[in-house]
């Protein structure tokens, strides 16, 4: 028998087969809340099913509003709900789910299962949120009304939030703006929620928030359009900018009761593409009832607006306008390392009209610190912040913000004005080591230049004296973008008042040599820059005020450039450093003005008057101006240069002026004085300086020999108080007859003895030819004097007297020659020769012997009886190769008086010219006396000399010939035909003075020996 035999290696396996289910599809069929055919039904077999399934909708019924009875189960495995599908949709949703008849506060649909859609509904009358968002992520609702009406017009709102996420992340709210976003308005709280530190990466996007469908008109959530709270992070309100649909993304957040979007508590989250508080159309406002934007509560690192990496950058930016109180406002302690960047906030959506936001642009508040408004060292963007109900920036209580590249009160071409209300910055309270503009690193400084111009009131404002150690850098205030353009602050650019104190406007001595911190401070309406009410130990550096960015032509402030006011104290102007000095010039009225109590402030290395490259270019009225202002220096630490303005390089006004210091100064090219105590013209000295007034009307000292060799030689007197100590300080002047000190030389003491006289004398540089010095007094007690009379360096040989004047009866007077800079090693004569005059006598020569400084000669007077009233006479002498002085001295007439000039025959009146007057004095003196004999007549006092022709009477041939020498001279070496005498005696009578008015001639001795034939005396 056979058997079969089987081989033992071979075994039979069964392989398991993987499990599979196709993804369900359930169909809503009617109305109803429950049963066959139900939501309620299709919801139970999805979750019943782990796997991801699809709900559509054929509803057949009349009514598509499904009236809940229950609460609908929570969605606890992915699904879809998909409202589209509904027959007779057409892009907005028409089928409703309400929850207007449920007790309590059930949401309308919860979603924990993740992976979840819902769009195409109308989610209404809840008691909770209308959906909520628990746990799982990954979820999209779109194209989905909540809280409204199916038109989107009228609220049926949730108790709670439109869309409410608790700890979910990565979920989408929203679509592509206008086609398959979400219209979420009319609900009793937010319109979204998200809160959670699981609250991660979910975007709100292309949604209109707080409108109806249209985006025209509000329908309002009950509190905040958007809030983002507990610890809920890295999640983006609008565009993402990835380049993707970005312009589709934006968020339409209006009209709601509270705030627009709230981060409270959040971290890390980006507010970006949206506009908030305006109509669809971007033109209008459509007010969010609070703030645009709030961020508070320890929120940190949240970005609104653009993230400026090149992609999108303005497809990133907020237009934040038209709500109820500030378009954004930072708030609470440790909200901090926020940044606002590249947004429009208080005008449309094209940056040139205004729609306001009520309150401020941005808003800084109650200990937010270390935010960013615009751009820092080249990361992110500038702001627009215009248009705005009051300030652009409001700062207060806060610390170590930083402002940087943003346009504040202008146009979004930063060509003209679109102001804010009130002022452009705002710093007060509490608030400290806050920056506006460039922190000048090097690093982008430009870029971090603000724009603060067009602005109701002032540019910036610092107040209260708690607001300290801030510091405004770099910017434009009153102009252009370009800083060649006026758009004024309706007042002043830069305000520091109410006792604000150590603050920096521009550059410090820390900065850099080639720094960037000084600010443009130009075309404002009232002054560049002002103190007031207490402030106090303030500093501005490095600024150009009143010029146009090229630093060449002027840009007016229309008031002076910086004004000091009600006890603004110690404060400095400049420094010691070429990036301290403040260029002040082109001002409408004082460069620098300080007045009403405001003592103490230091005015240092300024150029005042000049440009940026020294050219001239002048304040209108004056340099600086001290009014009821004491303890003032201008130029103790380092000297200014004050030059081309209007009437006076330094007017000091009001008995409170004292103690003022001008010192070290170069004053010149002024129409006036360099100096001028009172504002009156040059002062006189008074025995003594028992006088008062601005700086006590201090008396200058009288400089009485400078002696130009290898060095200058200087002496003088000083006249003030007994038994005092001063100091005489020492100029070029600018010329020899203007009082006004180009170039400081030197100092010297001296002490007045107890007759109130000291004597004081300095050796300075040498002197150039012409050259003259100048000087003034500083009193410790009084403050600085008026610059003194100059006097020109003295030449090599000079002749000397007592006094200029000498009565002719003197007979006659003593003189003397001095060496100034020559040797006296040998004898030195000096030859007068024939001098040529007839009312003094010289000798031939006169010499000064060896080892003598000078030698005296007599000169003496004629004493003849020609009526001549004052005759000047020069002393002039010679000397071999050497260079002598003349002498001006005066001889006074000691005649009586005559009817006629025997010097001038023709001077009727005495006054050493020919004019019409002379001829008009004969005429009335013939109209009103018949008697012209003159034998008997005394002769007038002061002298009038009728008698023209020396007849011994007055007639009209007297006036005759006056008029025909005008006739023929009218204007020096000018001649006409000459009248007849009866042409000339009838005009005299007829007084036609027509064509005589302008004739005003001088005899000349050639003329006088043609007309009277003899020879004028000398």
């Amino acid at each position: 028998m056979h058997r079969l035999s089987l081989p033992k290696s071979r075994k039979l396996r069964v392989e398991q087969l993987e499990q599979r289910r196709l993804l369900a599809t359930f169909t809503v069929l009617n109305s109803s809340d429950s049963g066959d055919g139900s939501l309620r039904q299709a919801i139970e077999q999805s979750n019943a099913n782990p796997d991801s399934d699809d709900i559509v909708f054929n509803i057949q019924s009349p009514s598509l509003t499904i009236q809940l009875a229950s609460p609908l189960p929570t969605l606890t495995s992915p699904v879809s709900i998909d409202g589209t599908t509904q027959p007779g949709f057409a892009g907005e949703p028409i089928l409703v789910l309400s929850g207007i008849a449920l007790e309590g506060k059930t949401s309308g649909i919860t979603i924990a299962g993740g992976d979840s859609v819902l769009k195409g509904m109308v989610i209404q009358g809840f008691g909770g949120a209308g959906v909520r968002i628990d746990g799982l992520g990954n979820n999209t609702i779109s194209n989905t009304y909540i809280g409204t009406d199916a038109t989107g017009e009228t609220e049926v709102p949730n108790d709670f939030a439109g869309i409410y996420i608790v700890d979910s992340s990565n979920n989408v709210i929203g679509g592509r703006y206008g086609l398959d976003g979400n219209l979420i308005s009319g609900n009793r709280a937010e319109g979204i929620r998200i809160e959670g530190s699981s609250s991660t990466g979910n975007r709100i996007q292309g949604n209109r928030i707080g409108t109806d469908q249209q985006g025209i008109e509000a329908v309002p959530n009950g509190t905040a359009g958007v809030l983002l709270e507990g610890a809920a992070s890295l999640n983006v309100i609008g565009t993402n900018g990835d380049g993707i649909e970005d312009a589709n993304e934006r968020n339409l957040i209006s009209g709601n009761v509270g705030v627009g979007v709230r981060v409270y508590g959040a971290q890390a989250n980006q507010i970006s593409g949206n506009w908030i508080g305006l109509t669809a159309s971007g033109r209008h406002a459509l007010a969010n009832g609070k703030q645009g934007i709030l961020v508070d509560l320890q929120s940190t690192g949240n970005m609104i607006g653009s993230n400026a990496d090149g992609l999108s950058d303005s497809l990133e930016r907020n237009v934040v306008s038209g709500n109820g109180d500030s378009g954004i406002e930072f708030a609470n302690a440790m909200t901090s390392a926020n940044v606002v960047s590249g947004n429009y906030i208080g005008t449309d959506s094209s940056g040139e009209f205004p729609v306001s936001n009520v309150a401020s642009g941005v808003e800084l508040v109650d200990n937010s610190s270390g935010n960013v408004i615009g751009t820092r060292n080249g990361e992110y963007l500038g702001n627009l912040i215009s248009g705005n109900g009051f300030s652009g920036i409001f700062i207060t209580n806060s610390n170590d913000n930083r402002v940087g590249g943003n346009w504040v009160g202008v146009n979004a071409q930063g060509s003209g004005p679109l102001k804010n209300s009130g002022r452009g910055v705002v710093i007060g309270g509490t608030a400290s080591r806050n920056l506006i503009g460039t922190d000048d690193n090097a690093v982008m400084d430009e870029g971090e230049r603000n724009v603060l111009s067009g602005n109701l009131d002032q540019g910036v404002a610092i107040f209260d004296s708690n607001a300290q150690f801030n510091v405004i850098a770099g910017n434009f205030i009153g102009t252009d973008a370009l800083g060649t353009t006026a758009i004024p602050n309706t007042s002043t650019g830069i305000l520091l008042g109410a006792g604000t104190r150590q603050n920096v406007v521009g550059t410090t001595d820390q900065s850099r040599a080639d720094s960037a911190a000084g600010n443009l401070i130009s075309g404002n309406q009232i002054f560049g820059l002002r103190f007031r009410l207490g402030a106090t130990q303030n500093r501005v550096g490095g600024n150009w005020v009143g010029l146009d960015a090229t630093g060449e032509r002027a840009l007016p402030n229309g008031f002076s450039g910086i004004g000091s006011f009600e006890g603004a104290t110690d404060n400095l102007i400049g420094g010691q450093t070429v990036q301290e000095r403040n260029v002040i010039s082109g001002n409408n009225e004082w460069g620098i003005r300080i007045q009403e109590d405001s003592g103490g402030n230091a005015i240092d290395g300024n150029w005042i008057g000049l440009s940026a490259t020294g050219a001239e270019l002048g304040n209108l009225l004056g340099g600086i101006l001290l009014e009821d202002a004491a303890d003032n220096s201008i130029g103790d630490l380092s000297a200014n240069i004050i030059a081309f303005n209007g009437a006076t390089g330094v007017a000091i006004e009001g008995d409170k002026s004292v103690r003022n210091w001008i010192t070290k100064n170069a004053i010149f090219g002024h129409t006036g004085l360099g100096i001028d105590l009172s504002f009156d013209g040059a002062d006189t000295n008074d025995l003594l300086d028992a006088d008062s007034g601005p700086n006590d009307l201090q008396n200058y000292p009288v400089i009485e020999y400078v002696q130009r060799a290898e060095s200058t030689n200087v002496s003088g007197v000083l006249n003030s108080l007994p038994n005092t100590t001063f100091l005489i300080e020492l100029y070029v002047a600018e010329n020899a007859e203007s009082r006004q000190g180009q170039e400081f030389l030197n100092s010297v003491e001296v002490t007045t003895d107890g007759n109130g006289l000291g004597l004081w004398s300095a050796s300075l540089r040498p002197l150039s030819d012409g050259q003259a010095i100048i000087a003034t007094t500083r009193n410790l007690a009084a403050g600085h004097s008026e610059f003194s009379i100059p006097v020109v360096s003295l030449p090599p040989l000079e002749f000397r007297t007592p006094q200029q004047a000498w009565d002719e009866a003197s007979g006659s007077f003593t003189a003397s020659v001095h060496r100034n800079s020559l040797s006296s090693s040998q004898a030195l004569t000096i030859e007068f020769g024939d001098f040529p005059s007839e009312q003094i006598q010289l000798p031939s020569s006169v010499t000064i012997p060896a080892g003598q400084e000078s030698t005296d000669f007599v000169v003496g007077i004629v004493d003849d009886s020609i009526m001549e009233n004052e005759v000047w006479v020069e002393i002039i002498g010679t000397a071999p190769g050497v260079a002598i002085g003349k002498l001006q001295i005066i001889i006074t007439d000691n005649d009586v008086p005559k009817w006629h000039n025997a010097f001038q025959p023709l001077d009727v009146s005495g006054d050493r010219f020919v004019s019409p007057l002379d001829a008009l004095l004969v005429i009335n003196f013939l109209n009103s006396n018949l008697d012209q004999d003159l034998a008997d007549r005394e002769p007038l006092t002061p002298s009038v000399f009728m008698d023209v022709n020396e007849d011994g009477f007055i007639t009209p041939f007297d006036a005759l010939l006056v008029i025909n020498f005008l006739n023929n001279n009218t204007g020096e070496g000018e001649a006409s035909a000459p009248i007849s005498r009866q042409s000339a005696i009838d005009q005299v009578f007829s007084a036609p003075w027509d064509g005589l008015e302008s004739s005003y001639s001088r005899l000349s001795d050639g003329e006088v020996e043609e007309i009277f034939g003899y020879r004028r005396r000398r």
